[in-house]
């Protein structure tokens, strides 16, 4: 793994239900890690089978297998200040490097 490579900071964070004092819940937005990261590129395969709206609404981020916490696909993922919600974790089990995180944007 390049380490030059991971130029980009993301915020993962969880979005949770909490009761509050009037006994009415809330959503409360944690923040439990913030990497850096690497914005993948598509392949042409990838490119010429999906729509155009797919394109614009998926991102893909590569980051270090080892966090302080499991990133899950309930997380939230914020990239310059666009929402993204993971939809699928791909990790590399023959070295443990590095987890591929496929994101399509929250409206």
């Amino acid at each position: 793994m390049e380490i030059g490579r991971l130029k980009h900071r993301i915020k993962i964070y969880v979005i949770e239900s909490v009761l509050n004092d009037k006994g009415e819940f809330t959503e409360s937005v944690n923040i439990v890690a913030t990497p850096y990261c690497e914005v993948s590129k598509v392949t042409i395969k990838e490119f010429r089978e999906q729509d155009l709206d797919t394109r614009r609404e998926t991102i893909s981020f590569i980051i270090r297998y080892k966090q302080k916490v499991d990133i899950n696909s309930g997380m939230r993922v914020d990239f310059r200040g666009v929402t993204y919600e993971i939809k699928a974790i791909e990790t590399d089990f023959q070295d443990f490097e590095r987890m591929m995180l496929k994101c399509e944007v929250v409206e």
